[in-house]
């Protein structure tokens, strides 16, 4: 709860400091992102926002995105934040969200001068979106993924700003919550620290304040770097850990990148095997099926030959529903029942036949692990 109020007040000045006046009403509107390393603090914090407490003046609405959420709800959810949050307009112009039904009923409804869009968001915001929020909250993993998200924030409008649109978190959620055991790794899964240690992993003492409190951009990652200074510094880690990864010259097999510049490897589809882009862990293919019997959906395996096999009960899968107040306090509130029937009606086909075409949800397995599922969270670990 610590570490999460210190996001709801960073998430708060950050909306006082950069905001639309939305004319019609003359409320101030932000949408901003918070950028959190992992699934499970992402679902956390955002039911904390939900719960919270704000000023009378101030109303906060939340939505939760990452990748272990059904296909169909992802993709709507995509549709929509694709639609609201390309921000090409010019100095004064009003943000064309403002003309989105869902974003106008929320200004309209509230009675707060104060509206704040939030997207707790895991680094599937950082690659591939082109989003532009008024600001952002990070939590550090790496400097090249906080490159990343800056990049979101005031991504297609000109003119200069007053203030620090960004709020980097001192410590990321681990280091914070395990009080940064010396020698422990906290900088991974995303970042770089598999390979090498840092001594510390306060942010105040790996990077240099007074340059991003002025200006926060990629230069430093293409500097040269103190090769002896990786371990206090993230980004003279970075600078090592590439260095190492390009420069292991005696390499010679398929899996190194000499032996692919020296020999012919690159004819072969070895090194892509070899080296994937990701070293993910061996997931689960479930699809959220629709039972016409009962009404009501199932998580399930296909067979070879594309049939459902429940999954729900060897999987300990648990459906949760959230609060009349929670629920109050989304962003976005999708119905998946009411899309599979939009779809089916489209394509002429049955509800179960859609939910086996696009309810899919990629997950790791975990021993003996439970998990809790929510069609405006998606799937978590309890």
């Amino acid at each position: 709860e610590q570490y999460f109020s210190h996001i709801q007040q960073a998430i708060i000045e950050k909306h006082c400091q950069h905001h639309t006046i939305e004319p019609k009403t003359d409320k101030a509107v932000s949408f901003g992102v918070v950028r959190v390393a992992n699934i499970s603090p992402c679902i956390a914090l955002t039911r904390y926002l939900l719960n919270a407490e704000y000023p009378e003046n101030i109303q906060v609405k939340v939505m939760a995105y990452h990748s272990q959420q059904v296909l169909l709800l992802r993709h709507e959810q995509e549709k929509h934040l694709d639609a609201v949050l390309k921000r090409k307009e010019k100095q004064g112009e009003s943000p064309k969200a403002f003309e989105n039904l869902i974003i106008r009923q929320h200004i309209a409804q509230s009675t707060a001068k104060n509206i704040i869009f939030v997207l707790v968001a895991t680094p599937v915001e950082e690659v591939g979106r082109d989003h532009d929020f008024d600001w952002a909250v990070i939590e550090p993993s790496s400097y090249r993924s906080i490159i990343q998200l800056a990049g979101h924030v005031r991504r297609h409008r000109e003119g200069e700003v007053k203030h620090a649109n960004i709020a980097l978190m001192q410590y990321n959620w681990k280091a914070y919550q395990d009080n940064d055991q010396q020698g422990e790794q906290y900088f991974n899964r995303p970042g770089y620290e598999e390979k090498l240690n840092l001594e510390t992993h306060d942010l105040k003492k790996l990077i240099d304040i007074e340059l991003i409190e002025n200006r926060l951009d990629a230069v430093p990652r293409i500097q040269k770097n103190n090769p002896l200074n990786y371990r206090r510094s993230l980004i003279d880690l970075e600078h090592v850990v590439t260095q190492s990864e390009l420069t292991r010259y005696q390499g010679v097999g398929p899996e190194t990148l000499q032996g692919y510049l020296a020999g012919t490897w690159y004819l072969t589809a070895l090194p892509q095997a070899l080296n994937p882009f990701r070293n993910s862990e061996a997931s689960i293919n479930l699809f959220l099926t629709y039972d016409e019997n009962k009404e009501s959906c199932y998580f399930a395996e296909k067979d070879d030959k594309g049939y459902p096999i429940d999954r729900e009960d060897i999987l300990q899968i648990q459906h949760t529903e959230l609060s009349d107040h929670e629920r109050g306090n989304l962003w976005i509130i999708r119905d998946y029942h009411e899309l599979l029937e939009q779809y089916a009606e489209k394509q002429g086909l049955s509800k179960r036949r859609i939910s086996l075409r696009f309810g899919e949800l990629s997950f790791v397995e975990r021993d003996n692990a439970e998990y809790c599922y929510n069609d405006q969270l998606g799937l978590l670990k309890a």
